[in-house]
């Protein structure tokens, strides 16, 4: 019996170190897979998140020339400018780069609200464009936001059209 026991414990400190303490051989191989696909997630994530505020941007200066177009439909003297309505819609959010206003169906670009009395036409019809830059977080995003002939970033612009009100 005495020589049994002697055998089994000289077997049990043949085993490796990790297998007598609980621990499985692969321990290291899950920290290196982790390192290694992290960083793609990690920039996937703040990917989605660019574009989720690419969108948020969009829509905020949809809803900015709607009001700048309704304002200049209900405005529309040639004296008046759609930058209150559309500041106001956008509240400091967003800063635009340009405010333009045009008289359908022609007319030249410009800031002012067309002056309809000057161009009787019971067609008109007012159309705002707002345009703003967009700088995205991610620098893997920011090279598709740039103009590849410029290197600039791309501007993110919105229209809306409404008739005018006589």
């Amino acid at each position: 019996m005495m020589g049994k026991q002697a055998t089994n414990q000289t077997s049990r400190s043949r085993r490796p170190l990790w297998r007598r303490l609980g621990r499985r051989a692969d321990g290291g191989q899950a920290i290196v897979e982790l390192a290694l696909i992290l960083p793609v997630f990690v920039m996937l994530a703040f990917g989605l998140v660019d574009f989720g505020r690419i969108f948020y941007t969009y829509q905020a200066l949809v809803n900015a020339a709607r009001e700048g177009a309704r304002y200049c439909a209900q405005n529309a003297d040639g004296a008046s400018t759609p930058a209150g309505a559309v500041a106001a819609e956008l509240d400091g959010r967003i800063t635009t780069d340009a405010i333009t206003v045009r008289l359908e169906p022609a007319g030249a670009w410009g800031a002012p609200c067309p002056n309809v009395a000057a161009n009787p036409d019971s067609s008109a019809a007012v159309t705002v464009r707002v345009t703003a830059t967009f700088t995205p977080i991610t620098p893997f995003v920011d090279r598709f936001m740039r103009d590849p002939s410029t290197g600039n970033l791309r501007k993110v612009a919105a229209s809306a059209v409404m008739p005018v009100w006589n």
